[in-house]
């Protein structure tokens, strides 16, 4: 978890024996892979830190400052360079500062609703089999209503 980052992992051993003192003892944990957070400039910074610290041992949150969305070959060659990375946040620039603008409901098909709540949510389109399934869903849920009103 990065908000975990910061703390030291520890335990408390306490010997209670009847009628005496106890004893307290604090153990640190040794971090063998710790977690870090990195930031890339681009899409190509990130894939040279993955190479880069390929064979370092440590768990990986990656943010990647991009002005386009990131493939899904670039993000298996990240993952594939790295082993250990937690999470690939893209960070779209030219859409930092926009702002989100949602036209009336009644004019629009759900799917261009969703894309757009999408988009601004999570700054990058959804895939087609996010959309598929949501279609499909919704779809489904109609049938439903239809069936138990006849």
């Amino acid at each position: 978890n990065k908000k975990e980052i910061h703390f030291a992992k520890k335990c408390f051993i306490v010997d209670l024996k009847p009628q005496q003192e106890y004893t307290l003892e604090e153990v640190d944990f040794k971090v063998y892979k710790p977690i870090e957070i990195w930031k890339c400039e681009s899409i190509e910074a990130a894939l040279e830190e993955c190479e880069k610290n390929k064979d370092r041992e440590c768990w990986v949150y990656l943010e990647v400052h991009t002005d386009r969305y990131i493939r899904e070959d670039e993000i298996k060659l990240m993952r594939s360079t790295k082993k250990d990375i937690l999470e690939i946040l893209p960070i779209l620039s030219e859409r930092e500062n926009e702002e989100f603008v949602l036209d009336s409901f009644a004019d629009k098909k759900i799917e261009d609703i969703f894309k757009e709540f999408y988009l601004k949510e999570r700054a990058v389109e959804p895939q087609r089999e996010i959309v598929d399934l949501l279609l499909s869903i919704i779809q489904e849920q109609e049938g439903e209503e239809t069936y138990e009103t006849h």
